[in-house]
């Protein structure tokens, strides 16, 4: 009877052990299949996730970008951002055009970091690279490689990841962006609800030919009673609004001394003076000459100098039109 009891004994714990085993394993089963697959769909999902975080773009104090048209440095100096070359205030706008598009990338599929994706993706001669310096001395090289219009989609590495990502095209054609885009082509920057006087002088006259005076939000034109007050406004609206064609950065001295020579015998020089108190002269003289070293053509272009920058700009001809005031056209 022992015995038995016994070899009862041991079957109900072999039995129980058996159960136990066979739960383990079944839990295990359970744990492989469910947990595995949540860790393999979150690591799909990082994986389409943007590789450029929100907090890498927050953080960011200075960028450079290159393109098929040039290459551009931009640092943040206190709440403005500063084009590097010219040493001149970049435009917002189009510092939050990059952001955004860099913000706003979708990841559509991923491939390996190998050379012949590499190749095929356009990677070793990128149509866009841009670099990002964060506050923490961070750096994030990002390449753009081919462009697929027809998905619009396109192709991007970013340092720290080895893989390269198919995206939607970036937003902002990034690609085309030129000098023109990242300055203020404005060349006259005061806005119009600071002026207090504006003068127009002709070539060499010591007096103002005409003399436009603004108080309590009226404009007067000096000497000449009849005037307009919204025609005054609305023709130095357009005087302000003038854009330059080129800027004159880096150029030899013998075209230094071209420009000099134009600039001293001015067929119009503008004086404005600001409520603040700040006077800022703009000398005006027509290019008669050809300057191929600029690919200019003679008597096409007219030259600008501001008194509070140091470059010199270069206007289509078609806006000299604008800097011609008649007294007739201001009358009520």
């Amino acid at each position: 009877m022992s015995d038995t009891y016994s070899t009862k004994t041991r079957n109900l714990i072999s039995t129980l052990f058996t159960l136990i085993l066979t739960f383990l394993l079944l839990f295990y089963l359970i744990y492989i299949e469910f947990f595995q697959d949540n860790r393999d769909q979150v690591s799909a999902a990082n994986l389409l996730r943007n590789p450029i975080s929100n907090s890498t773009l927050k953080n960011t104090v200075s960028l450079r970008l290159k393109n098929r048209i040039g290459s551009y440095s931009i640092k943040k100096e206190k709440t403005k951002w500063i084009l590097q070359d010219p040493l001149v205030q970049a435009r917002q706008e189009t510092i939050d055009l990059i952001i955004k598009a860099l913000k706003d990338i979708k990841i559509y599929t991923v491939h390996e970091y190998e050379p012949i994706n590499f190749e095929s993706f356009n990677m070793h001669e990128p149509l866009i690279e841009i670099d990002l310096y964060t506050k923490l001395l961070e750096k994030y090289n990002i390449k753009i490689g081919r462009m697929n219009y027809l998905n619009n989609t396109t192709y991007m590495t970013v340092s720290g990841s080895d893989h390269i990502f198919q995206t939607d095209l970036l937003k902002g054609s990034l690609e085309t962006l030129g000098l023109s885009d990242f300055i203020d082509s404005r060349i006259f920057s005061p806005e119009i609800k600071n002026i207090k006087k504006f003068q127009v002088f002709k070539e060499n006259q010591k007096t103002p030919s005409l003399q436009f005076v603004q108080t309590e939000k009226n404009w007067t034109l000096r000497n000449y009673g009849r005037a307009s007050s919204k025609k005054i406004q609305d023709k130095i609206l357009t005087i302000l609004n003038i854009k330059a064609y080129k800027i004159v950065d880096k150029i030899d001295e013998d075209v230094a001394n071209f420009i000099e020579n134009y600039l001293k015998n001015p067929i119009y020089v503008i004086k404005v003076e600001l409520n603040n108190g700040e006077k800022i002269e703009y000398k005006i003289s027509s290019l008669t000459k050809e300057l191929p070293e600029l690919k200019l053509e003679k008597r096409q272009y007219f030259l600008i100098r501001a008194s509070n920058n140091r470059y010199t700009y270069i206007i289509d001809k078609t806006y000299l039109n604008e800097l011609q005031i008649r007294k007739k056209d201001l009358k009520p």
